[in-house]
Formats: structure tokens, sequence, C-alpha cells
């Protein structure tokens, strides 16, 4: 698959998490204009919150 094919969810790694070697650029765009207005929202995760979740994910 290359970058100029659309995304799918069978393209998704863990949870939620993209992989964006299969994004268009017009789907890269959108994803981070989307964690962009969250961030302004104040909504999703803090750093503090992703950082600890990971180091418990994999015993770090």
């Amino acid at each position: 698959m290359n970058r100029n094919d659309n995304t799918n969810e069978k393209d998704r790694l863990d949870n939620d998490c993209l992989d964006i070697k299969y994004l268009t650029q017009d789907a890269l765009s959108m994803e981070l204009e989307k964690g962009y207005r969250e961030m302004i929202d104040g909504e999703g995760t803090s750093v503090e919150e992703t950082f600890s979740s990971i180091r418990k994910k994999y015993n770090l």
C-alpha cells in the first residue's frame, strides 16, 4: 500500500493510533488539524498521562 491509498480500519495500529505511512497528505493534514483543535479546546490526554500509559503498557 502506498501513501495515496485510503486509510481503513485494518491500517490502524493499537487502538486509535494511526500508521501515518498509509495516510494521504489530505488525511494527514486532517488528523493534525483534529489534534490541534483538541489541544486548543483542552481535550485529549496530557503528555504526562500519555507517557505514563506507555511506560505502564510496555513495563518501562
